[in-house]
């Protein structure tokens, strides 16, 4: 297995400019479970990870509470730290706290929205027929991201793009490991973002919470299912059975 080495470099402008080693193993734990490449219920082990990345446990300990900080880590008893393991209320909280950020975003971007905006918007929704009619996976998924860029690229208020990037993270994480299509392939998920840019296009709030939300759903629902119908590891199990039995005691 290859070795990943995380090392701190200070920058020119001092210490106080530079990504601390805690963080930057944070960020680099963050990723691979985003990715789905450390899986839920996974163990966080101080010393295999320090060994792995080729730094000291301190870091590694502090990267550790961070993520369980963030709810990415939870406890196994006094020590041991894992990999979250994903219930129905946590999909359910996610997906509805991203349908009302992406609603309150989609609104913000179209109060600033130019024709050019609408547009690139017009275009891509019929880019998505066509991707549909000659059955192109790839390229439908790919318009439908950029779709969704250049509706949002208008948006001002950065703080609420922040808020929405950082929660976006949850929702990659569990398509990552359940769901690995972000959205339907069909004519009903083009109908969807057509609604959905109708109550754009009419700067609609309301329109854009109900129509966004209708939409995010049916993501959401793909993802329990998945979730569903995985089998759990063995890890997993015995986590989860020990959680159960602490929530009883």
């Amino acid at each position: 297995m290859t070795r990943t080495v995380i090392t701190h470099k200070p920058s020119l402008t001092g210490a106080l400019h530079t990504k601390s080693l805690a963080r930057q193993v944070f960020e680099h734990l963050q990723e691979k479970i985003v990715a789905g490449q450390l899986p839920p219920g996974a163990r966080l082990g101080e010393e295999a990870l320090a060994n792995e990345l080729g730094v000291s446990r301190s870091p590694i300990r502090e990267a550790i509470a961070d993520l369980e900080r963030v709810g990415l880590a939870q406890r196994n008893g006094k020590r041991e730290r894992r990999v979250t393991i994903p219930d129905e209320r946590l999909i359910i909280d996610t997906y509805a706290v991203w349908s009302l950020l992406e609603a309150g975003n989609a609104y913000e971007a179209s109060l600033h929205a130019t024709a050019e905006t609408h547009r690139a918007c017009y275009r891509l929704l019929d880019e998505l027929e066509e991707a549909l009619a000659a059955s192109d996976v790839a390229r439908y998924q790919e318009t439908s991201r950029r779709l969704h860029d250049v509706m949002k690229a208008p948006a001002r208020n950065q703080l609420l793009k922040r808020i929405l990037d950082d929660h976006s993270k949850f929702v990659a994480w569990l398509q990552a490991v359940y769901s690995r299509e972000p959205e339907e392939f069909s004519a009903d998920a083009i109908h969807e973002h057509r609604i959905v840019y109708d109550f754009y296009l009419k700067r609609d709030l309301l329109g854009l919470t109900h129509a966004l939300g209708t939409h995010i759903a049916h993501q959401r629902d793909r993802v329990l299912e998945a979730w569903r119908g995985q089998p759990m590891s063995p890890d997993a199990s015995v986590y989860n059975q020990n959680r159960q039995d602490r929530s009883i005691d």
